[in-house]
């Protein structure tokens, strides 16, 4: 992403700056990006493959970079995780302006107990004709057998039954392998348990889930669903039944309690703002339910709030000297600082008019007026002075030799001092009067020119705040 410069200072921004980073200057609104520049991550999935392999699908919009848990995935839209246990799966996609973050807790059971090993044997050629022998017994069997049943059907036994009693065949019923009873540590977070079925029975069924948790049944295998656990510690007995067997697994969730609030990525925020007034916004990464944004004084305040930013306003700094406040970002007992340093207002000034009134007298001496309109703001009570210089045509600067009217570096001017009795004024008719005497030319006539300018006296070192143009005229020395 492009980056922008300041027209004040040249120091380079971010392409979403509102305001120079060094100096406060205020961008102007059609510098700043659109809302299509902001990264954010769509259609997050994560489905379940086999033995704790989970895909994890994304589409991240305007990222520079995406990871998976630290893993830099930029540029796909798909990867296999292995998961052994509990583990939570973090992708993070980011640009040089903004980031965002999802997250889900995947669990996958990788216990094996076997208390009916299921065998499966496969006959050699050598053992072909025990084979043959062996299956022609077991139909001969087989027919006697049920023809007996079918004798004993008075007496109410089930020639299933009996076949089982005979030859060893077992209902089974296999979660994760393992037909068990097994306790499961939950995830405080919402979390999505998977688990594979193995049975010999027709059907299955999954009972008794309490109501923080939902099923996704899906053949072979289901998924329990448990939400975020903002209350107390909880358990529930989960019951997998077939016709002729159950495994009952024990869900225990502790309480949920958030780890991550972060402000632009840091805990301590340090924002500098311009003198006048203006919008900030604040980017949010917190595994909270919410945040609230607290300890506001009365110069600025929260104007727009969402689950991931909020944005503040600030009014002019009316004084000459910088200000500095803080206000705070909480969530469930976690905080974030946010350190603000408003720029002092400066002195402007704008000169409008000038014009020139020429053979004048004044106190028996003659000369010119200068006659000026210029307003100045944030000058209340500041001492200021309008100086007028002077120049030959050429640019060459008029020398001052009686030391009467000069600049430090002997350049002829004439200036009157002045004080604003509020913060903006406009000064209609600012007189300076130039006696001839005093503009120190050869004999003859000469062109000559002059600018105004008007300075800013409150320090040692005085400011310039505006200059005019030059203004033409003609001098005759006898």
């Amino acid at each position: 992403m492009s980056n922008k410069e300041c027209s004040s200072c040249n120091t380079s921004n971010p392409a979403s700056a509102s305001f120079c980073r060094k100096c406060g200057h205020r961008f102007p609104e059609h510098t700043k990006p659109g809302k299509s520049q902001m990264c954010h991550i769509e259609n997050f999935s994560i489905k379940r493959q086999t033995n704790g392999k989970f895909i994890v699908a994304w589409n991240a919009v305007n990222a520079d970079k995406v990871t998976i848990n630290g893993r830099d995935v930029t540029g796909k839209d798909k990867f296999i995780a292995t998961v052994k246990g509990s583990e939570t799966i973090i992708l993070r996609a980011e640009n040089e302006t903004s980031f965002d973050v999802k997250e889900a807790n995947v669990v996958y059971d990788s216990q094996t107990i076997y208390k009916d090993k299921i065998v499966e044997k496969k006959v050699t050629s050598k053992t072909n004709v025990f084979a043959i022998v062996f299956l022609l017994l077991f139909f001969l069997l087989s027919a006697l057998l049920i023809h007996y049943a079918y004798q004993l059907e008075n007496r109410n036994y089930s020639g299933d039954r009996y076949l089982s009693n005979i030859f060893g065949y077992k209902p089974y019923l296999l979660v994760n392998g393992s037909n068990e009873g097994r306790k499961v540590n939950v995830p405080a977070q919402e979390a999505s348990l998977m688990y594979d079925v193995k049975t010999n029975a027709s059907e299955y069924e999954v009972l008794d889930l309490p109501n923080w948790c939902t099923l996704e049944k899906s053949g072979s295998h289901f998924i329990i669903k448990a939400t975020k656990n903002r209350q107390s510690v909880r358990t529930a007995n989960i019951r997998v039944k077939t016709r002729n067997d159950e495994v009952i697994m024990r869900l225990e969730q502790e309480v949920y309690k958030p780890q991550r609030l972060l402000v632009n990525d840091k805990k301590i925020v340090d924002s500098n703002l311009s003198a006048s007034s203006g919008q900030i916004t604040y980017q949010v990464n917190t595994d909270a339910d919410s945040y609230e944004v607290t300890s506001l004084s009365s110069w600025f305040k929260v104007i727009a709030q969402g689950s991931e930013s909020f944005t503040i306003s600030y009014e002019d700094n009316p004084k000459r000297t910088e200000r500095t406040d803080w206000f705070k970002v909480k969530a469930e007992g976690m905080e974030v600082k946010i350190n603000l340093t408003q720029a002092a207002q400066k002195s402007t000034a704008q000169i409008e008019t000038i014009t020139v009134e020429h053979d004048v007298y004044e106190d028996d001496v003659k000369g010119m007026k200068i006659h000026l309109k210029f307003s100045v703001q944030n000058m209340k009570g500041i001492k200021g002075r309008c100086v007028a210089y002077m120049y030959y045509e050429d640019g060459t600067p008029l020398k001052d030799t009686n030391g009467s009217y000069r600049t430090t570096d002997g350049q002829c001017s004439f200036g009157k001092d002045f004080t604003p009795t509020y913060d903006s004024l406009t000064f209609n008719d600012f007189v300076i009067f130039v006696p001839l005497k005093e503009l120190e030319a050869d004999k003859g006539e000469h062109n000559m020119k002059f600018s105004c300018t008007i300075w800013d006296k409150s320090s040692d070192s005085s400011t310039s705040i505006a200059r005019s143009d030059y203004y033409s005229f003609t001098l005759t020395k006898k």
